[in-house]
């Protein structure tokens, strides 16, 4: 959002517990994005549930803001 003043880094998690994560991202200041990335281990052919972290942190970039989480669904075919 064009008002969002605060970084965020992106984790990916292949269970509810949060201990299988698949995914960390950089530090993405507001108005970066990616479009692919490459997870930490491969997931086996079908559709998986995976739970994703939103976390913002403060100008310290070690106090966190505000964290979201969502799940997503990855198909994954090879």
């Amino acid at each position: 959002a064009a008002s969002n003043q605060y970084d965020m880094y992106i984790q990916i998690f292949s269970d509810s517990e949060l201990t299988d994560q698949l995914f960390l991202s950089q530090l993405l200041r507001p108005g970066t994005a990616f479009d692919n990335i490459t997870l930490e281990h491969k997931l086996d052919s079908g559709d998986h549930k995976v739970y994703v972290a939103f976390t913002q942190v403060e100008d310290d970039q070690q106090t966190i803001h505000a964290q979201v989480m969502v799940t997503m669904d990855f198909h994954v075919t090879k």
